[in-house]
């Protein structure tokens, strides 16, 4: 019997103590909704504030996210979902303000929940705010850019800060984040609140421009997906978290309607990294009417991992995830009995079978396994090089009616197989805004396969890279070491998408496909419409 609780029932010294005794009430009964009254509310524990003063003051190191994104780290949680069963939370006009740097919402090991309207910020956000100073070129090779930290940036800021992450400046002329205008750009804080970034060949005086300081980049995200079935996401909203703003990993059936990923109030960032990643899902992953604004990464990412094959003995062979950062989640990815892996050259991606998983064992605390296939691998393929991926953990994305606008990487990244990316507004987009690959360097794929990319609008995208290398719309291809003889991407359609990203290289680049069907794209300012390399099959409509 369904039933409603009020979260103003629950009495505890903070909100922290209050939602756990309002989840563990809400999960005693399936199908249990549990109503969050408006409100501010600040979650923290001493751990957060220790890990967001470490991270930022420098005991962390340079890139803290070789210390802090790792399975062992230690971390806080705030409203956790373990366990439930048809819960919902309805937090409309609710924003958590977050003090350090936690776990916002942990949604794991659950099935059919949803959350509604939950709003998450950071009461020191996890990036610094300044206003350049002095713009200055000292000679041929050495120029200097001072900024002038303002408000509560300056906290926690000391020399070992790290400040070289990701450095970007709001340009009021052309109303979008840049990258600093500068060659070998290093800074250090070099008295209280001020970065001084030395660098050759000033390009651009930007005295009195608002530049955004990152001091991470992965950490827990803001909401964590992980082993849930049927998890919903309606109208939710992430202004800022020291990582991702979702992470989904090994979950079944996903909705994200109407979320948010943008900058706070007079803010021009939001999340350090991407808005949103699933990794190595199952079933529908949708995400409809939803905007991602800013971001220091992507806005959807979408992929599953490679495994490298370390040892063939007989039909055993020992395998181990290789991904840089570990997965998303630091929880390792590893097959289950009956998965279908996907066999191919690291080298070059380039697909020769695939194998049934008939046995599977685990090496804890590690991201390696043994896995026995109904068919052994060649006992060469260490020497080889073999890669093999879970093609069983593999959503279908369906992206459509969204904006996405000033992400630092591509919008979409691709990487699943059975897509489709229609009616969505791609605007001032730094990287490429569709971008459908494999990558072998970031052990991400696999091959994508069917996707359908129709009706979307691409404006002034792809100014990152020179004008010579931009791509100003949608790119297609096999990021490795060698490209594969044979193209590696299968049926691909691109159709009625409207690119106008002015001094980019190319509107659309598409190579190793086979079955691409292109039809009414329409490409106003890019230097060249089309550049297709070794693709098969091409069907052109108009």
């Amino acid at each position: 019997m369904d039933k409603t609780i009020y979260f103003s029932a629950f009495g505890g010294e903070d909100t922290l103590s209050r939602l756990s005794l309002a989840m563990e009430e809400a999960g005693k009964v399936p199908g249990t909704t549990l109503v969050i009254e408006p409100g501010e509310y600040i979650i923290t524990t001493p751990l957060a504030k220790q890990v967001m003063s470490s991270c930022i003051s420098g005991a962390y190191g340079a890139n803290p996210e070789t210390s802090m994104f790792r399975p062992s780290f230690e971390y806080s949680k705030g409203m956790d979902f373990c366990g439930h069963k048809g819960t919902r939370v309805v937090a409309d006009g609710v924003k958590f303000i977050v003090d350090g740097f936690m776990e916002p919402v942990s949604i794991r090991d659950c099935e059919d929940v949803t959350l509604e309207g939950l709003t998450i910020d950071h009461l020191r956000r996890p990036f610094s705010v300044g206003r350049v100073i002095r713009s200055t070129n000292l000679s041929e090779e050495e120029a200097h850019i001072d900024v002038l930290l303002e408000g509560d940036s300056k906290t926690h800021i000391t020399p070992k800060t790290p400040v070289n992450l990701r450095n970007l400046y709001y340009d009021p002329l052309t109303q979008r984040l840049e990258v600093f205008p500068m060659e070998g750009c290093r800074g250090v804080a070099v008295s209280d609140g001020l970065i001084r970034y030395t660098g050759k060949n000033l390009r651009r005086n930007i005295v009195g421009c608002e530049v955004y300081i990152w001091h991470s980049y992965n950490f827990r995200p803001a909401i964590l997906m992980e082993r849930g079935k049927n998890i919903t996401l309606r109208n939710v909203t992430v202004h800022s978290q020291p990582g991702m703003g979702i992470t989904g990993n090994d979950c079944e059936n996903i909705l994200i309607d109407g979320f948010r990923a943008i900058p706070g109030e007079g803010l021009q960032v939001s999340t350090n990294t991407d808005a949103a990643r699933f990794t190595a899902c199952k079933g529908d992953l949708t995400v409809i009417n939803s905007t991602f604004v800013a971001e220091g990464g992507s806005a959807v990412n979408v992929h599953g991992y490679y495994h490298a094959v370390l040892i063939v003995d007989g039909d055993r062979h020992t395998v181990r995830m290789e991904a840089p950062s570990g997965t998303h989640t630091n929880t390792p990815d590893y097959p289950r009995v009956g998965d279908i892996m996907e066999v191919c050259l690291s080298s070059s991606l380039e697909t020769v079978g695939t194998r049934r998983v008939t046995d599977v064992s685990v090496r804890p605390g590690t991201f390696i396994s043994d896995i026995n296939f109904d068919v052994p691998l060649p006992i060469n393929a260490l020497e080889i090089g073999m890669f093999v991926s879970n093609i069983n953990a593999l959503p279908r994305l369906r992206f459509e009616n969204n904006y996405c606008r000033g992400n630092f990487s591509a919008a979409v990244v691709c990487r699943t197989r059975n897509a489709v990316i229609s009616g969505n507004t791609f605007e001032d987009v730094m990287g490429t805004p569709i971008y459908i690959s494999a990558d072998a360097k970031q052990c991400a794929g696999v091959a994508p396969a069917d996707i359908t990319v129709e009706s979307n609008v691409m404006r002034r995208c792809g100014h990152r890279s020179s004008p010579a290398f931009g791509i100003g719309g949608i790119e297609v291809g096999v990021a490795a070491e060698e490209q594969p003889s044979v193209p590696q991407i299968r049926n691909v359609k691109i159709i009625d998408n409207k690119i106008d990203s002015p001094d980019t290289g190319v509107a659309i680049s598409i190579k190793s496909v086979d079955g691409l069907v292109l039809g009414e794209n329409i490409n106003t300012s890019s230097v060249r419409d089309l550049v297709v390399e070794n693709c098969n099959n091409i069907t052109v409509k108009n």
